[in-house]
């Protein structure tokens, strides 16, 4: 937002932005995705271990997953699809 790089006018409105968008979902960061984490050496940060983390745990629970990167060592891993 500051940058200018998303229409959203102000931090404040990503929560109203998130809620009315049913294409963002909001997962919490439960055993289960601190678990596939812990297990993830090929990624190398840990912000980037819990949101592969996450998205892996929503495939296993039978979801279709597609992560929304540009981060190579996220897309090099091909451990999931990636978009961008």
């Amino acid at each position: 937002m500051e940058k200018g790089r998303t229409s959203i006018p102000q931090p404040q409105d990503v929560i109203s932005v998130v809620e009315s968008d049913p294409r963002v979902v909001i997962y919490p960061l439960d055993q289960d995705v601190i678990k596939m984490t812990i297990s993830l050496s090929i990624i190398n940060e840990m912000h980037d271990k819990q949101i592969v983390a996450t998205a892996l745990v929503l495939a296993t629970q039978g979801n279709v997953v597609q992560l929304l990167t540009c981060d190579q060592n996220i897309t090099a891993s091909a451990l999931l699809a990636t978009v961008w």
